[in-house]
Parts: C-alpha cells; structure tokens; sequence
C-alpha cells in the first residue's frame, strides 16, 4: 500500500506527535514580538527571554520568563516567515516550529478520532475534520482520503481532484503516484498522467527541474524526468540507479550480473561517459575520481583521463590542478596534474576542507595544521582542534582557548583567546572571553558585549518541536 511507503511523511511533520484535543488553555502569547527577518539570537537574562538583532539590539518587546510559559501547550515567543520560536509541547523548553509552505498541518479531531482536518500552530483550524485521513501539504497540495477514495485539495480546502483513486502519495517535488483499481500511475502537480507503473516505485528530487523514479534492486531501472514530463532515461537504459548532479553531469550506475559499473549522463539524459568504472564519484572542481581493475584516476568532464592508472588506497579532488592521494603504506601526496609532481605530506591523516581550497594534516602526535596545494602550513602553527565552519571560516583550539581563521579574508587570523567560541551565521558568532558574552564578526571585530545574558543561542540553534 502506498499509505504504508509514505507514512514517513506523516512522521516527519511533527505536527502528528504534537498533536492532542484542543482545549481551553491552548495559549497565543499577548505579549509576542512579530518581528523582522534580523532576529538572530535569543538571550536569557533569567527573567525574560529577549530577540536581539545581528548587532546585538532588542528586535522586540522582552517576554517576561513565567508569562511565556504559565498557560497553554503552545506560546509563540517569536516568529518569521521560515519558523517560529515556541515553547515546546509539554515541557519548559525553547524549540522551533519548522512552517511548511502553506502554514497548516494535519490534525486528528477530538470529537472524532476518525476524522482529519488541517490547522495552523497555533491550532487555528483552517480546514475542518472532514477527511477520514490526511498526508501533510507538499508542493502546494495534500492528499486526502475520504469514504476509502483518494483526492488531492490546496491550502483553501479546494478539490482539486475528484475522490476517485484508491490511493494516492504526497508529492515529491513535481510527482506523485497514485492507484486506480489494480494500476498505478505516475502523475504531475498538474494531475496529468505521466505513465503507467509496473512495479513499486520511489521519487526521488534530484533538482527543481528533475526527478528521479528509483526501482527497487535488482528488479527495476530507473527513469529520469523533467518537470515538463519528458521521460529522458527510461528502464531500456539500464540504468539502476541514478546519483546527484554535479557540474551538470548525473553519475549513473548499471548492475550487469551482479556487478556494477558507473559513468556519466548531461541533464538531457545522454551519455557523456560510458559506464566502465567499478567505481565512480561525483565531480568536484570540474574533475571525477575513477577506478578499474588498473588502479585510481581522474576523468575530466569530458572523460579524458588525467593521470595515469595507479594501485593506491584512494584519490580525491582538491581543485581543478591538484589532487590527494592516499597510498597503501598510509603515505599522502599531492598530485599536480599539468607536471605530474608528487609532493609528499608528513601526516597521518589528511582531509581536505569543503569551503575552502586548503587540506587539514594531523600530525603524529595529535597537533593538526592547516595545509595548503603545494603542502605548505599557511600559519607555521600547530592546533589542537581545527572544524571548519561554514562559508570559509575555520575554527581551531590552543591549550583550551579558541580562535578562528577566516580563508576568505586573506586567511585573517583571530588568535585563540576565547573560552568559547559557537559556529559563525550571518557573519556574526558568540564567543566568551574573561567570562564576558561577545558577538563578533567574521574580521574578528567585537559587534557587542551582552552582561546580561545567563545564556544566549542563535535562534536556528534551537531543536525542532516534537
């Protein structure tokens, strides 16, 4: 049944746990601040509950501690149009309300525990319990079932479809599968059918113009569809599954007896590298690492090998001139594919940074570097920890004190003299120094001292409610 496939939807919409008869307590906050999107952080003074800006400035009215949390299941201490701050079902925490795209979420009526409907958070009821169940909204559009037949409806509670199939799934992305009697089709947002299914299926969203139907192994390809409904893989290729995209390539894989290959398809569905590889990964900087009975290479997007074939333990992409091996006597070099040189790296462990053009090399005794392509540590320094962070920003530590470089910048580097020190969002990160709460940025500039914090988050720090 595709109501049992698809009942991970229904789990994944906290909505259904959070979900209980609507009583008279269930409480809107009076006193909340409908703010603006530069509401960043959340303090705690141990009194109130403030939002404060990116620099540090209230972004609303303070709500006072035992106000926010004295009535109800639900209070909204702060809310935008991505999420709300609430507190949290049953208990005296702070968590996040994710919104979907249409603001409502199924409900099971009180009355009549048969019956669903659809209601805002704050559990508003915008669709009566008339439905005997209900999928969450996707893509505009939920799935609802009335008298054992399925239809589909948009956020006003319009049929958009007659109750005239048998089952019925969300949908993913731009598709959906649904069952009249004993077939199954394939059908876009516009409910047109696609095709007809011969099998079990999975959609997979590869992108907002492509999906994917994924077969199950070993009895099924996979096909690859546009959002205009052109079918541009079909099973007849052979193709049992199909990978993400990266620099407008698809990595596919065939499964010939037992054994697999890979290679490469464009967005069109054409084959732009044949499927000859036992092994093949995505490409990174415009270059794929491959490898066959002969040992690991690099392809380029138009499959030309790079280097030759070699027996090593494995190879990875650093940029488009320069790439990682790792050998089997646990030995790293760099690789410069124009000359060919080898430059060779005395660490034991190497892993090359995701947001940035530089390696991390942890030494024998522990101490980690920063590495750059032509195996030179940038700083002459040793840390203890280093975690990359986002958009170019690495964090390290140094006897228990923590700083952070900024690769974008030069490779600023802000010396380890924070006792803490959090992930950076919207340039902006907490750190303590001398017990003092700072906000700074990512030049390592001091936006703000807060001394009135006993504890204070990023909003999107907090956990989803469950």
């Amino acid at each position: 049944m595709l109501k049992l496939v698809l009942i991970f939807f229904s789990i994944y919409i906290f909505v259904f746990a959070c979900t209980e008869k609507k009583t008279t307590e269930n409480f809107q906050n009076d006193n909340v601040n409908i703010s603006g999107e530069d509401a960043l952080f959340v303090l705690d003074d141990g009194q109130n509950y403030k939002i404060l800006d990116k620099n540090g400035e209230l972004a609303g009215t303070p709500v006072l501690k035992g106000d926010f949390f004295a009535k109800g299941e639900f209070a909204t201490l702060w809310k935008d149009k991505n999420f709300h701050i609430a507190k949290q079902w049953k208990s005296e925490s702070i968590c996040r309300v994710l919104e979907n795209e249409v603001g409502l979420y199924p409900f099971q009526s009180s009355k009549d525990k048969t019956k669903y409907g659809f209601e805002e958070f704050d559990k508003n009821v915008i669709i009566p319990a008339i439905f005997d169940y209900a999928f969450p909204f996707s893509s505009g559009v939920a799935a609802v079932e009335k008298d054992g037949k399925w239809g589909y409806i948009n956020s006003s509670g319009k049929l958009l479809t007659d109750f005239s199939f048998d089952d019925a799934s969300s949908f993913n992305g731009f598709l959906a599968i649904i069952k009249k009697g004993e077939e199954s089709f394939l059908i876009d947002l516009s409910f047109k059918k696609i095709m007809t299914l011969n099998s079990k299926y999975q959609i997979r969203e590869l992108s907002d113009e492509f999906s994917v139907l994924e077969g199950f192994l070993p009895n099924k390809p996979s096909y690859l569809i546009s959002k205009s409904g052109s079918i541009l893989v079909d099973e007849k290729r052979n193709y049992y599954k199909i990978y993400g995209e990266s620099d407008g390539l698809i990595r596919v894989m065939k499964n010939n007896n037992g054994l697999s290959s890979f290679g490469f398809i464009n967005i069109k569905g054409e084959e732009v590298i044949p499927s000859i590889y036992e092994i093949a990964n995505d490409f990174v900087h415009g270059l794929a690492t491959v490898k066959t009975k002969k040992g690991w290479s690099a392809i380029d997007s138009k499959g030309k090998l790079l280097t030759p074939f070699r027996k090593i333990e494995n190879i990875s992409v650093i940029d488009a001139k320069t790439l990682l091996l790792s050998k089997s006597d646990g030995k790293h070099t760099l690789l410069k594919i124009d000359s060919q040189l080898e430059i060779e790296l005395e660490y034991k462990k190497v892993i090359i940074l995701k947001s940035v053009v530089l390696l991390t090399g942890e030494k024998e005794n522990g101490q980690k570097e920063i590495v750059n392509t032509e195996g030179k540590n940038i700083l002459n320094m040793s840390f203890d920890e280093i975690i990359e962070d986002s958009d170019g920003i690495l964090r390290v530590e140094l006897k228990k004190k923590r700083g952070f470089i900024n690769a974008n910048q030069s490779s600023l580097f802000v010396k380890p003299i924070y006792e803490k020190f959090s992930s950076f969002k919207d340039d902006r990160a907490l750190a303590v120094i001398a017990g003092q709460n700072y906000i700074i940025n990512s030049n390592g500039e001091m936006i703000k001292k807060l001394n009135d914090g006993t504890s204070i988050k990023f909003i999107n720090d907090f956990p989803f409610c469950r």
